[in-house]
């Protein structure tokens, strides 16, 4: 039991020190959970985005392997993610005033899903993933094959020239 004295403080009770130091570390865990949840699922793609990019992936091996047509392939990706293909020999793709990089993982053509950003690094993110064509005869035409994501269900235009694969911009 607390004595009251002139000029003393009451101290508080062991059940409102329990709640006080509770709430404390309550606030504490779920800043450290909802920052880690949002770290971890940054650095992830989405199922369907990532199932549409292979499905790019395997179309273009069909079209090179002479097993397929030009085509329009049905994607449905997020608007923060990109196709690109990376020829050969080229170190970077340039659309616009900003080329993309060529990421290091790629050997010889390869297909990426990229982060959109507004910068040359967008397929050198940790978000970024790559398929390779290794050896094959594969290879993409021109210097700009891309397609944006738009977060809706539309189609990509694969196309063989004369051995040379492109990727259009979704059809509307």
């Amino acid at each position: 039991m607390a004595v009251y004295r002139k000029g003393s403080v009451s101290e508080m009770s062991g059940w409102t020190i329990a709640i006080v130091y509770g709430i404390a570390v309550s606030i504490i865990l779920f800043g450290i959970v909802n920052g880690l949840w949002g770290l971890l699922g940054k650095s992830q793609i989405d199922n369907t985005s990532y199932n549409s990019f292979v499905d790019v992936y395997n179309s273009i091996s069909r079209l090179s392997e002479g097993g397929g047509e030009n085509s329009n392939i049905p994607i449905e990706l997020k608007d923060d993610f990109a196709v690109v293909g990376f020829s050969k020999d080229s170190s970077r793709v340039t659309c616009s005033s900003t080329p993309i990089i060529k990421p290091d993982n790629c050997d010889g053509a390869c297909l990426c899903i990229c982060e959109v950003i507004a910068e040359e690094s967008m397929c050198l993110t940790e978000r970024a993933k790559c398929l390779n064509y290794g050896s094959s005869d594969i290879d993409f035409e021109g210097g700009c094959n891309i397609v944006l994501g738009t977060g809706n269900f539309n189609y990509v235009r694969v196309a063989n020239h004369d051995g040379k694969i492109s990727i259009n911009d979704p059809i509307a």
